[in-house]
């Protein structure tokens, strides 16, 4: 589990993100065909994520969840890695749906490197 610290849970945090809050911030954007990642660096000392699955990649609330829980046990993992203190935010594209935890943990891990966190 991603511990309270790591974990961004306001929404006015979340809105930054978006628009041209997100330069304005010199915060970056990757993605793959998997996943976007918006990346914005903080002063503090811990990194914190959020993950955004919408109802377009499944209706159903279980493999959301699923989805999200995974995510953030990859994070959890990597966070000691990173190699600047940032806040994360995940966006699920549709093309997850169905596909094996080998290669979501792959994307992700591969994308984090492409964004040059770790």
């Amino acid at each position: 589990m991603l511990a309270r610290q790591n974990r961004i849970t306001a929404e006015k945090t979340i809105n930054k993100f978006f628009g041209a809050q997100l330069t304005k911030l010199r915060g970056w954007t990757v993605a793959s065909s998997l996943f976007v990642l918006k990346i914005i660096p903080v002063a503090k000392k811990n990194s914190r994520a959020a993950f955004i699955v919408s109802t377009k990649v499944d209706n159903r609330a279980t493999e959301r969840n699923r989805i999200k829980r995974q995510l953030r046990e990859i994070t959890r993992l990597n966070l000691k890695n990173f190699k600047q203190p940032v806040d994360l935010l995940v966006v699920v594209k549709e093309s997850c749906k169905n596909r094996p935890n080998e290669i979501v943990k792959s994307d992700f891990q591969a994308l984090l490197k492409k964004s040059q966190l770790l």
